[in-house]
């Protein structure tokens, strides 16, 4: 399916080249602010190599988990097809009843393709490359608590309805999340445990956005 709407936003760009129509969504010079919420499915693989055992012993694991996320971005149109900007991403994740609560976040820069560009349209592709965080709190009790610092990209597919300059938007996007290393404040596990997290999954949200520059 990736590869699918890959191709396909590869050939409307080419198409949109030669056929050139109105740039009054996006342009040289724009400057689009948004704000989205929307919903992640992630399958995810946990490795952990436990070295306080003699030989050490490996875990290996696969799941999945879903979150609710609040993004603020800010794009500016560097050419009329081309936009870059910063993206913010405020996860909470669904949890089992073993953690208190289960919170992340993901930042970095995002490079937009306006694949289309009409008086009221606005079609674009692109990808958001950055950092991520992971905060995993228990829920016995103990306040124990494991950290993820890792990495963090995601190809997205967005179209922008306007208003004026006002408009609202639907973007489809494939996250994926790097974890190479959790670490955690329970004492000893940083010493005697290596533990990374991956996770790879699909997404939609639902948001508006203002165009402040002509």
């Amino acid at each position: 399916m990736k590869k699918l709407l890959l191709g396909l936003s590869v050939s409307i760009l080419g198409f949109s080249f030669f056929n050139p129509c109105s740039a009054q969504t996006f342009q040289s010079g724009s400057l689009i602010v948004s704000l989205t919420y929307g919903f992640d499915i992630y399958s995810t693989q946990y490795n952990q190599v436990n070295n306080y055992l003699s030989p050490p012993q490996t875990i290996s694991s696969t799941g999945g988990a879903a979150s609710g996320n609040v993004n603020l971005g800010a794009e500016f149109g560097v050419t009329n097809w081309l936009g870059l900007g910063l993206q913010g991403k405020f996860d909470s994740y669904l949890h089992k009843s073993n953690f208190q609560s289960a919170n992340g976040g993901e930042y970095g820069i995002l490079i937009n393709f306006h694949i289309i560009r009409h008086l009221h349209f606005d079609l674009l592709g692109g990808f958001d490359v950055g950092g991520s965080q992971l905060t995993l709190t228990s829920n016995d009790g103990t306040n124990d608590q494991v950290y993820g610092s890792g990495s963090w990209f995601d190809i997205h597919f967005t179209s922008r309805v306007y208003i004026g300059k006002f408009g609202f938007s639907a973007t489809l996007y494939f996250p994926s999340i790097n974890y190479s290393n959790l670490t955690s404040n329970v004492s000893g596990y940083n010493e005697f445990v290596i533990a990374s997290l991956k996770a790879h999954g699909e997404g939609l949200n639902f948001g508006v956005q203002y165009h402040f520059l002509k």
